[in-house]
Parts: structure tokens; sequence; C-alpha cells
């Protein structure tokens, strides 16, 4: 358009051209121009009416004249008159629809630059219905920086953020266990129904709308400010169709821009219900996606695709403006929705039911069920989805929350329609599918380095489908698969995907399926992966190898050394599954000083250094190694469970001298050097129930001295019961001084702080001291404790028992003397909607059971061999 305005414009003549400065400014009109104007900066000189050529058309400054003289209006008009729509177009006199490009422009400037940025969204509304209403030609009628000039939060007064309700009991709690919820009430479809969104954010989306209606070019900024908005009134149902509207608008046009027919795609961009013919593009966009339905299967892919597609968002007939405007690859109208775009609406989820309303929960649920759409049908383009795919795994199966469009509950098949089911199934589906597995399959050069995770981006045809999946991804599936759902046998699509795309592996994805198989009692996979971390280690179980594999291939556990989790999940397995005898040697192996005493003859010693390689030190003996806080508590926890209560006892005080030494350590490094690490408050409440149990055999077997552990220095001549009850006071004020020292220090406490768990220990130890289980008066060190107790409790945050109240203040016990505990049970509601979800995993449970009792077998015969 410039070169043909230049063209057509005659060459001006050299007076004209050589004014002089003086003779510039008296030309100069006294109004301002261009920016001044808020119209923007102009392409072309400005050339004063004064020395106009006279060649120049008359239809160009006919249409400047009428610009400047519509921006000298506006400049008129009083506040009141921008108060309506229609008022204002009255003020002016004429139809806003049948205003010019050139003045369109400068009156949605002028409205931006008065703030007044609402009646602007409204006026691309009314101009765009009427040229819709005109004619069916659809045209760039705004330029991009208008629009992006207008979707400002200083253009537009957005009311401020909706506050969210009163937190329930559990305050930060973001996420809840797959299988922790209980006493969860189901609330009612009424109550479940958001709350309406403000007329600004409404207006903006009917923009938004009308915008798509033309497939009109639309900038980054409309999608951040209106997600932003959303979220800021707390509906992230509706920030996320805004998302997947994007996702939809994005892949079409890139894939039709590709050559693949519009007619290809069902709503949302997914498979269609029946292909009219066979493309290698088609193959390729939905290579693995189930469209059938299974035996018993109450909603098919595109049934749930249909439930939870934004409606108003859906192209449709908008599809009908291809080729025009002309489509392009990366696409042009729509901005690409990358992760900064998704991040918002994730970091907004509120996934635990107790803390927030009905009707805000809903709304979160809803938000990730259809964000689950395009994961469903492979459209997400974001290779980065591990907080999303978490963010599913996070959410509870209760309460049910089904779509805005419901007024009352289904009476068969509920829990199908559900977004907790939606959720599921997009996970599972991924389980049993992984996208682009062929694709990943065949790569050139497989990732090799075990820090280098992430695949090469998608290029062309493949950047319109979803990409490969990282390696966080897989983790957060395997943890979802293995370790919740409790089918380890579930990910091995997955786990051949792992080892088709990267060549090594890590220790973590292989505690995962430990950990998934020991939930699940699956002894099959828990000895494959015993062999796979520990086969090469000390810490191995004395049997041979099976040749036949259940998840893992020859290489997989290839150079992988096992971690702090790695340990933690055996001794914990080792303790669950009852193997004392394989505990107690991994306990002696990871702590070698535990098999030294001092009745161990000088041959004795030298014979044990030997086994455990270990170097004699200056008192004959090896110094004990140190652990982690976390892997001493899990050694304490299992031997303690496994009745060893003075092997338990000698790795507590093993552990508090590590402490020490980790503190001095830190002294020494001075102030700059990293915290020292300080031993959990579970260490602690595991060491007062031991004493506890200790206590209560003593009274029963009526023990007149300590079997089997060491009583503390002060009561070596107290009966067992008797020396119990004092190391359980001893180990309550040693927990104690930790906690009050970081007080007074100003250090964060992190897990050295007191639970619920902590304290009703420490009350059902000292009950029978406090005269709880009878009407006896107290004694004065009893009531000392007590008071002690309570002063620690109100301290974090705890509330003191009724009974324990009454007992310090009548001396009876009057109401419950425990803190109320979480139950960790699933409810009634739980078990109902889990069970038909469970339905379509029972096969692969049989299998699994099938193949257990192969193994044991294979194990059996074995065993007698060795011993023919």
């Amino acid at each position: 358009m410039l070169r043909r305005v230049l063209r057509r414009a005659p060459r001006r003549s050299g007076p004209v051209c050589r004014a002089s400065s003086a003779v510039a400014t008296a030309a100069r009109p006294v109004e301002p121009y261009g920016n001044d104007y808020g119209a923007g900066p102009s392409r072309l000189p400005y050339i004063p009416p004064a020395v106009l050529p006279s060649a120049l058309p008359s239809r160009r400054p006919t249409t400047r004249h009428a610009a400047r003289n519509l921006r000298a209006q506006l400049a008129e008009l009083s506040h009141g008159h921008f108060a309506m729509p229609r008022g204002f177009a009255r003020a002016l006199g004429r139809d806003l629809g049948s205003l010019s490009r050139l003045e369109t422009h400068a009156l949605i400037h002028h409205l931006v630059r008065t703030r007044r940025g609402l009646l602007a969204a409204s006026l691309i509304s009314d101009v765009i219905q009427h040229g819709l209403s005109r004619s069916h030609r659809r045209r760039r009628v705004f330029s991009p920086v208008t629009l992006a000039a207008l979707f400002t939060c200083d253009a537009i007064s957005l009311p401020p953020p909706r506050p969210r309700s009163a937190p329930g009991a559990h305050v930060g709690r973001r996420t809840i266990p797959y299988f922790s919820v209980s006493n969860i009430r189901q609330p009612t479809i009424d109550e479940q129904r958001p709350h309406a969104l403000s007329f600004q954010t409404t207006l903006l989306l009917t923009a938004l709308d009308d915008l798509r209606r033309i497939r009109h070019a639309r900038p980054q900024r409309i999608y951040e400010l209106l997600i932003r908005q959303c979220l800021a009134e707390q509906r992230p149902d509706e920030a996320a169709k805004v998302y997947v509207g994007l996702v939809e608008e994005w892949i079409v046009e890139g894939r039709v821009a590709e050559g693949a027919d519009p007619a290809d795609f069902a709503e949302g961009g997914g498979p269609p219900r029946a292909p009219s013919r066979s493309s290698s593009l088609l193959s390729l966009w939905f290579g693995g996606v189930r469209t059938w339905r299974l035996p018993g299967e109450a909603l098919s892919l595109h049934d749930r695709l249909d439930l939870w597609h934004p409606r108003h968002l859906a192209l449709g007939d908008k599809l009908r403006g291809f080729p025009l405007p002309l489509p392009t690859s990366p696409p042009s109208l729509v901005p690409q929705p990358a992760v900064r775009l998704l991040q918002p609406i994730l970091n907004a989820l509120r996934l635990d039911p107790r803390d927030e309303e009905p009707a805000a929960y809903a709304s979160t649920m809803r938000a990730l069920a259809i964000l689950a759409n395009p994961v469903l049908n492979r459209t997400l383009p974001v290779p980065a989805v591990p907080a999303l795919l978490k963010a599913f795994g996070g959410s509870p199966i209760v309460p049910e929350v089904y779509p805005e469009s419901f007024t009352e509950v289904p009476k068969r098949n509920s829990w199908a329609y559900t977004a907790n089911t939606q959720v599921h199934v997009a996970l599972v589906s991924l389980l049993w599918s992984p996208p682009n597995f062929a694709h990943a399959s065949l790569l050139s050069e497989r990732i090799s380095s075990p820090d280098q995770r992430r695949l090469p981006p998608p290029r062309g045809i493949a950047a319109y489908k979803l990409p490969p999946l990282p390696w966080r991804s897989c983790l957060v599936l395997l943890e979802y698969g293995a370790a919740r759902l409790r089918q380890p046998r579930l990910v091995g699509r997955l786990v051949d995907y792992m080892r088709e795309t990267w060549t090594t592996w890590n220790a973590h994805a292989l505690n995962l399926l430990h950990r998934g198989g020991a939930r699940a009692r699956d002894a099959a996979v828990v000895a494959e992966l015993d062999a796979a971390l520990f086969g090469s280690t000390t810490l191995g179980a004395d049997q041979r190898e099976r040749d036949k594999r259940v998840l893992l291939g020859p290489g997989d556990q290839a150079g992988v050394e096992p971690n702090e989790e790695s340990l933690v999940n055996l001794v914990t397995h080792l303790a669950k599954t009852g193997d004392k005898q394989r505990l107690l040697d991994v306990v002696h192996r990871l702590i070698p000083f535990l098999s030294f005493h001092k009745a161990l003859s000088s041959a004795d010693v030298a014979s044990v250094l030997d086994t455990h390689g270990l170097e004699q030190g200056a008192s004959g003996r090896p110094s004990p190694a140190f652990l982690t806080p976390r892997l001493y508590a899990a050694i304490v926890a299992a031997v303690a469970s496994a009745g060893h209560t003075g092997l338990a006892q000698r790795v507590f005080v093993l552990a508090t001298q590590a402490e020490h030494e980790w503190v001095r350590l830190a002294a020494l490094a001075g102030p700059g050097a990293a915290a020292a690490p300080r031993l959990g408050i579970d260490i602690f409440t595991t060491m007062l129930a031991v004493y506890k149990l200790e206590a209560e055999r003593g009274r029963k077997h009526q023990s007149t001295r300590a079997v089997g552990w060491r009583p503390p220095p002060s009561a070596a001549h107290l009966s067992r019961a008797r020396a119990a009850d004092i190391a359980v006071v001893n180990t309550y004020n040693m927990a104690r001084g930790r906690w009050l020292a970081a007080l007074r220090a100003g250090h964060p406490l992190g897990p050295a702080a007191p639970d619920i768990v902590f304290f009703n220990t420490a009350i059902a130890a000292r009950a029978r001291a406090w005269g709880l289980d009878d009407a006896e008066e107290q004694s004065d060190i009893a009531r000392v404790e007590m008071m002690r107790v309570f002063e620690d409790m109100r301290t974090f945050a705890f509330t003191v028992p009724p009974g324990l109240d009454s007992k310090l203040r009548t001396g009876r016990v009057d109401g419950d003397i425990y803190l109320p505990l979480e139950k960790r049970t699933k409810s009634a509601t739980a078990r109902r909607v889990w069970s038909p979800i469970k339905r379509d995993l029972e096969r692969v449970r049989r299998e699994a059971v099938q193949f257990n009792d192969a193994a044991r077998e294979e194990s059996g015969e074995e065993r007698a061999s060795a011993a023919a």
C-alpha cells in the first residue's frame, strides 16, 4: 500500500522540499500529529495542508479529515457520553459499525489512552457484528498493536482478585495422596455451581470470541490477560477453556498449512470419528490413540472429548474461513500455546477439598478435566508437561465433580462422567500408549548421557501433536501407575518406551518401580528390581538371577548405583515382609561398627574387619560411618518393628552422635557454610514407642531387669518397666531440647518440629505415670510433666485435649486424651467410585497373580534342587 501511494504521488517541487524551518513551523497546524493523536506512528512523513500536492487523490484527504474531525469531536465530549456504547454512538451522531478503519483505529486508541478499555472492547464487538451483517468477507480490521494496547491492565479497569475461602484445618496443603481421602462429604450439584464472572471479564471473553469468529490475528497479550484475570476471580476452568481454545486453533491452522483437510479432525483437533481416507499425516498425529470403545466401557474417547470440550470455543463453522486468511506453518493468527501460558493455571490449582469451598474445588477439577482433553487426543504441543501430569496424579478421586452443564447426577455409570475419571483416563492412556512410541524407537542415536534427559524438539508436521514424553514426565507416570495405583505391571509399555529412548537409567526410576512392586506385594517385580539395584553390591540377596524378566531389559540397570531412597525402600520392604535375617545383614553392612563389641577377641576383630573390608582405627575398631537422617530413621523403625530393641537403641545412639559431629563440622566451616543436617522428629517418635512397649512388657512379665537393651545410667538399678519410663522422659527431653535451641537461635525447624503423632505417642507412653487410667490423685512430678507438654503443644498451635485438661484441673479424665488424627482409610464413597474404574485393570492383576504363583513354584524347585 505504501509503495502504491508513493508511486501515484508526484514529485514535489524544489522550493517546497527545501522550505525553511520557520516556514514549516508556521505551516504546521496547532493540533498534534501521529502518536499525540493516539493513532500510532505514521509510516508517511507529515505534509501540512498548505503544501499538500493537488495531484493526490481526493479520497485520501477525505479519510484523513474525517479521522481528524472524529478526534476533535471526541475531545469535546463529556465523561457522561462514554458511559454506555449506545449513548456514546448517539453523542457521535454516527453508527460505530460504519466507521472506516482509520477512524476505528483512532477511536480505539483514544479510548485506550483515556482508560476506557471496556468501551473499546465493546466497540470491537460492534464493529465485527456490523461487518458480518453487511458481508461475510472477513477482513483484518484491527492492528495487532491496537489489540495489544487494549488488552492491558492499565487500559481496562479490572475488578480486584476475588478473596479465597477461609482455609480449613490443613493450611498450606496443596495436594493430598491418591488413597488418603476420608470423611469427605459429597457436595450437591448446586453447591458445585461456579460463581459468575465479572462484567469486565465477560466482555473481554466476548471480544475474544468475536475475534475468533472472523479469524482475526491476536497477540499473546490477550491470552495472558484473560488467563490472569480468570485465575484472579478463582475460575481456573475458564482459564483452561481459553488455553484449550488457543491449542485447538494453533494445531488446526498448522495442520491445514501442512496439507491436511479440516474435515479430518473432530472437535478440538482430535482424531475423526470415521476416517474417510487413509493418510500418513493422520497416522502420524493420532498413532496409538484408541478411538473404539472397550467392552463395558461407559464412554468412548469421542464421547469424553465432547463432554469436556469448551463448546463455545470450538472452531466449528469458523474453519470455513480457510484458506482466508491463508494458514501458515507455524501459525500466524494465534501465538504458540507455550508453557508460560499453562504454568499460571497449574500454579493456581488447589487440589485439597478440605481447604476449599465446593464451588472453588469443582472449578479446579473441571480445569484439570478440560486440560486432559488435549492429552487424550494428543494435540497438546508442549514438550514440558511434567507439572501438568503431576497435577493430574495428585488430584483425589473424591468428591465427584460433574460438568458445569449437568443439572443432576446421572442414574447409570455416574462415575464415568466425573472430572476425576477424565483425569485418570488421560494418565492411563499415556501409560498404555506413550505418544510417538514408534518415533522414539526409530531414533538414530538414543540419548546416552545420564544428565541429558531432553529430547530434540519436533519440527515440521511433528510439531502439531503431543511431543514424545521427556524423562521427567515418564517418572511422574511411573510413580502414578506403579506406586499410587499399585499396578507395577501396568507401566510395562512405558518402560519399553523409556528403554527405546534412553540408553541409561537412574536410580530414581528403579526406586519408583521397586516401591510400586512392594506396595502391590508383587514378589517377582520386587525381586527383579532388588537384583537391578543391589545385585552388584554387598547388599544384594543371595539368589540366582532369573532368566524370565518382568519389566526391565538386559541393560536397564547398567551403571545404576543405589542412593538413599533405594536403601530406605529396601529397609522398609524387608521390615514389612518379615525378612529379619536379611534386614539384620543389611543393617550391619550399612553400619559395620555394629558388628563389633567389647567381648570380641583380637582374632575375631581381624576377621570381621576382613569380612567388611575395613581398616582398624585407633580404638581397635573402625569409626562408625555416618548415614543420612532419613536413613537412620528408617533403620531404627525397621529394626524396632522386627523386635530388636537393643539394636534400635544402638542405631539411635549412633544417629545422635552423627548429629553432634555434623553440628561441629558446620561450626568449624564458618557462618557462610551450609546448615548442618538435623534428625527428624520421627526417629524420636519411634524410640518413644519402643520404650513404651518395653514398659508394658516389663509390667506384664514382672521383669526385674531390662532385657536386650541398655537402660539409662540413672535407672540401671531399677526394674524393666521403671527404666523404660525414665527412658521415655529422657527421649522426650532430648527432642524438646533440640527444638527449643532451634527456636532460640531463630533457625527453621523443618522435620525436627513435633507433630501430632509425636505428642500422642508421648501421652500414651506416660498415661500410666500421669494417672490417666484411673481417678487417683496425681503426683507433683506428673503435674509438672503435663504442664510442660501442654506448653509445647500450644507453642506449635495444637489444642490441648479436653481429657488431659480436665485431669489437670479436676483430677478426673473428662473427654479424649489424644490429639485428633487424620484417618487414612478410604471412605465408602471412595470405594464406590474407585471400583468401576479399577475394573479395566483386573485383567492385569490376574496376570500378575498367575506369574507370582509360577515364580513361587520356580523358587521352590530351585531350593529343593539346592538342598538335594
